[in-house]
């Protein structure tokens, strides 16, 4: 019971922590609860005297609900990427960045 409430407990900080826009947390979090859902089914009309049974769908949920937060971190940060690549560098940053590198050279040589 103890590693189910810190399971949860992870999840939900990796959802919040996750900077993801509300709705994308709303469909994460319904997600999750369908596959508790499922688990608790399961557990409830399965045979729960098999030690493999409980065991590997106890596995499986974690695992899929693991899954589910990795994708869902991997999809924003390929998303916000392609949108650095599609907008156009200013000659504003571009000085930004010259002189950032400049400024770098400068304190490696002191």
């Amino acid at each position: 019971l103890w590693k189910a409430v810190e399971f949860i407990f992870g999840v939900y900080v990796s959802i919040i922590v996750s900077r993801m826009g509300f709705k994308s947390q709303i469909v994460i979090v319904c997600l999750i609860a369908l596959i508790l859902f499922i688990v608790a089914l399961c557990w409830s009309f399965g045979p729960t005297d098999a030690g493999n049974f409980t065991y590997v769908l106890t596995c499986t949920a974690i695992l899929l609900i693991t899954n589910i937060l990795m994708w869902q971190k991997y999809v924003r940060r390929k998303c916000k990427r392609d949108e650095a690549e599609e907008t156009p560098i200013t000659d504003e940053q571009k000085m930004k960045e010259l002189l950032k590198q400049r400024l770098q050279e400068i304190a490696r040589s002191e």
